[in-house]
Parts: structure tokens; sequence; C-alpha cells
């Protein structure tokens, strides 16, 4: 078996970064009742950066603890975390919440959760920035330990010494 390269283990393990972890509010589930996956519809955007892009029958939108919002569709994983120490959810088909109790079909099942054990709601919203930050700071890391390998060679004298002008 092949095995990866440390560059593309260090790549890999920056992925995470390039998303934005958030919390939103027990009390913002009720704006995805009535999500169902059957009323989506893919599209293709075209343009100079060309990208898939979800439309759903209504707007599902929550806003995170820090004010950001996130649209709420089939990609998006959302977790709820329950009184007794449960972590629930995922990728969802369809949702329906009343008063009392969060109900869904997920990708590996039903859910059934009352709104008073829910202690947080956890997703990750894509974070173009972040990427950006992540991509400039490999290729800079890599530029400078290069530059540092190629000044130590130039520094270098066959005999083993070292001059520093």
């Amino acid at each position: 078996m092949r095995r990866l390269s440390p560059i593309w283990l260090a790549l890999l393990a920056l992925l995470p970064g390039c998303y934005d972890h958030l919390y939103v509010p027990p009390a913002e589930l009720p704006r995805l009742s009535g999500y169902d996956i059957h009323n989506e519809t893919q599209y293709h955007v075209g343009g100079r950066h060309p990208y898939n892009a979800i439309a759903t029958d209504r707007p599902y939108r929550v806003v995170s603890t820090d004010g950001k919002p996130i649209d709420f569709n089939s990609q998006t994983e959302l977790y709820l975390h329950t009184r007794d120490g449960q972590r629930v959810g995922g990728h969802y088909l369809a949702v329906d919440v009343d008063a009392t109790t969060f109900r869904a079909q997920t990708v590996a099942g039903p859910l059934m959760v009352p709104l008073t054990d829910v202690t947080a709601v956890e997703t990750w919203k894509y974070s173009p920035n972040k990427s950006l930050g992540v991509l400039l700071g490999v290729v800079g890391g890599i530029a400078v330990a290069s530059g540092a390998i190629v000044l130590g060679v130039a520094l270098t004298h066959t005999d083993g010494t070292t001059t520093v002008r």
C-alpha cells in the first residue's frame, strides 16, 4: 500500500480549518420545520467561478449564537446535544418541529428529541476566507522552509564549516 507523503498529511490536517464551527440557540430549531429533501433543487451556477448550488422550497435559515446566518439544506450537518450527554443528528432528509418536539428523518434513521432536552445545537459552515488563509499559510511555510534550506546549503563549505557575514 502506498503511503501519503508528509506534505499531504500536513495539508489534510489543515482541512478542518476551512470551516467555521458554529453553535445555534435551540430556540432557532422551529425555523427548520417543514424541511424535506424532496423539495430541493440542485443547479449549476456558471460564470468565472462555477459551482453547484442547492435551492429549497423556502428559506430554512437559522442564526448562530455569534450572529452568522446558516442556510439549511441536505448538505448541512446539524447535531443536537441533549441533557443526558448524547450528540445526535447528521444530514437530514426531513424535519418537523412543534412546540415540544424535534422530529426528523436523518440519513441514519428517525430522530425524536423533546425540545426541553436540547442543550446545544452545532453545525459547520464553509469559510472561503479560512481556506484562502490556510492555502497562503502552507505556500508561505513551504517557501520559507525552502529558502532556509537553500541558504543553509549556500553558506556551508565542502569541508563542513559555515560562513556567516
